[in-house]
């Protein structure tokens, strides 16, 4: 299982290239996103991302359950909105403004866990 890299790991400085459109679905990418959710359950995490693994590919995988979300206060959920989902791959997503409204807390896709599990 590949570890999850470090802040200062060149990989995460550089920006994620895009799969190209035919190797999605492809063997090669299905067992780049079967690792990732290994490595995001071993880390009871919510979320992971390619480049986190040392994969400089814009995939992000997503997952986050009741279990995981009665770990975190009550109040940070609440403004975080969460609420469980299935696993969800995104491949190239591409960031387009909503609105005006604007949040300011830390990213935390694997954090609550180690953080609130004592």
């Amino acid at each position: 299982m590949p570890d999850i890299v470090k802040a200062g790991d060149p990989v995460l400085h550089e920006p994620a290239q895009d799969v190209p459109l035919g190797e999605i679905g492809s063997e090669r990418i299905q067992k780049i996103i079967d690792e990732m959710v290994k490595v995001m359950r071993n880390a009871l995490g919510v979320g992971l991302a390619a480049p986190q693994i040392g994969i400089p590919l814009k995939i992000i995988i997503l997952k986050d359950t009741n279990e995981y979300i009665s770990y975190a206060p009550k109040d940070e959920t609440t403004a975080h909105d969460r609420r469980p989902f299935d696993l969800l791959v995104i491949i190239n997503p591409q960031l387009k403004k909503k609105g005006n409204k604007t949040a300011l807390f830390f990213e935390g896709c694997l954090r609550y866990h180690r953080k609130y599990l004592v």
